[in-house]
């Protein structure tokens, strides 16, 4: 009986340790899967989520993408951006875009991309480090993005037409008048005696006038301390810039910062 005992316990033993070294052998071979699993964040083919899910992601509409035809880029992704670089009343879309950039080169792993809307003739690339883990540099058209953006406002600025509000003013100075009136011309005014010329101003000492001719025309007048008459409504040389701004109210260029040559 005791023999049959020590049976019976020794058959459990085995089948508790056969238990345990299949137990043993599934987690070792799950750890060791696990370890060499080659999983690869940059093969975006690969991922779970496709490139059209990473571009209609950053409100951008997906029209197709194919192995870079520019050596050193790995993808080109043709798409429409959500918004203009710069709108119609001229605020910089740059924000959005760096966005854009950012997103699309984090969740496909960092590689290098060229984002290309034909519709807005434009080509974005993105270059990452070779680990991977950062975008290092992004170019527009061939330019840095913040020089991109610069030079767009800058269009924008020159196209903009400028909106200047006509200022009634009266001519005061008899010589201003004359000038006028002779479409410039110098040589029909009597502007008093020319004593001397200086940086290519003819220079009316006793009179109080300096002017430079460009072609036989008067390019430039300058008033200075010695004129005492009016010159234009009542306004004098050497009136106080402020009493000028109360009557007829601040410059142009300084409301908009731009001097239109």
């Amino acid at each position: 009986m005791k023999k049959k005992k020590k049976f019976k316990l020794d058959l459990k033993a085995k089948i508790i340790i056969v238990i345990l070294i299949v137990l043993v052998a599934i987690m070792s071979a799950f750890i060791a899967a696990s370890l060499t699993k080659n999983i690869d964040v940059t093969d975006v083919a690969q991922s779970e989520i496709s490139i059209k899910d990473i571009v209609e992601s950053n409100d951008c509409e997906y029209i197709t993408d194919t192995v870079s035809a520019e050596e050193g880029y790995d993808i080109d992704i043709y798409l429409k951006f959500g918004k203009d670089p710069v709108s119609i009343d001229g605020v910089s879309a740059e924000p959005y875009y760096s966005t854009v950039f950012d997103s699309i080169a984090f969740k496909t792993g960092y590689l290098n991309v060229r984002l290309i809307d034909e519709s807005r003739e434009i080509t974005a690339k993105i270059k990452c480090n070779e680990t991977k883990t950062a975008v290092v540099s992004i170019l527009i058209n061939d330019v840095t993005k913040d020089e991109y953006f610069s030079n767009l406002l800058s269009e924008y600025a020159k196209q903009k037409p400028l909106e200047i509000t006509p200022i009634n003013m009266t001519v005061s100075s008899t010589e201003l008048k004359g000038l006028i009136n002779n479409d410039w011309n110098p040589s029909n005014v009597n502007l008093g005696s020319k004593e001397s010329t200086f940086k290519k101003y003819d220079i009316y000492f006793e009179e109080g006038i300096e002017i430079r001719n460009i072609s036989k025309k008067v390019f430039n007048i300058v008033f200075n301390e010695k004129y005492k008459k009016d010159v234009i409504s009542g306004i004098k040389v050497g009136t106080d810039l402020e009493a000028i701004k109360d009557r007829f109210g601040d410059a142009h260029y300084e409301k908009t910062g731009l001097v239109r040559i």
